[in-house]
């Protein structure tokens, strides 16, 4: 959401009747690079949590059946 909130942002800076200032052209690189590193560690974190509460629910879920065909 962010980066497409950006790069509107930047795009919309050549329209001619845009009076804002301009910003530099390797700022706003930097600046949407940033965007995206930031949404990727969110999304591995977000990606991780999932994968551990699965398997930690899959875990507690499943051991008490192994124990009992076990017994």
């Amino acid at each position: 959401m962010a980066r497409n909130t950006w790069l509107s942002a930047w795009s919309n800076e050549n329209d001619p009747t845009n009076e804002d200032t301009r910003m530099n052209q390797v700022l706003r690189l930097i600046i949407f690079i940033g965007i995206g590193v930031m949404e990727s560690a969110v999304f591995l974190t977000a990606s991780s949590l999932l994968v551990s509460t699965g398997l930690n629910a899959s875990k507690r879920l499943h051991a008490p059946l192994i124990h009992n065909l076990m017994r």
